[in-house]
């Protein structure tokens, strides 16, 4: 079993790809993903391959953005 479902390595998801796996959620995914980019408007989408095995991660991430404890 894949343990994601993006394991093709040598193409890079577009966030389009995620409409068939995600289904109905996806209007629910577009809503928090633009509600990041709002609020961090440096914050950069990143899809990356930390491990083979693991296949395609995404992330949004902005390196001037500190958490405040």
């Amino acid at each position: 079993m894949d343990k994601s479902i993006f394991m093709e390595l040598s193409k890079t998801p577009e966030t389009v790809d995620l409409e068939m796996p995600l289904g109905k959620t996806f209007p629910i995914w577009m809503e928090i993903r633009d509600f990041v980019l709002e609020k961090y408007p440096a914050a950069v989408e990143e899809w990356h391959i930390a491990v083979k095995k693991y296949g395609w991660g995404f992330r949004i991430k902005d390196k001037n953005c500190q958490l405040i404890h």
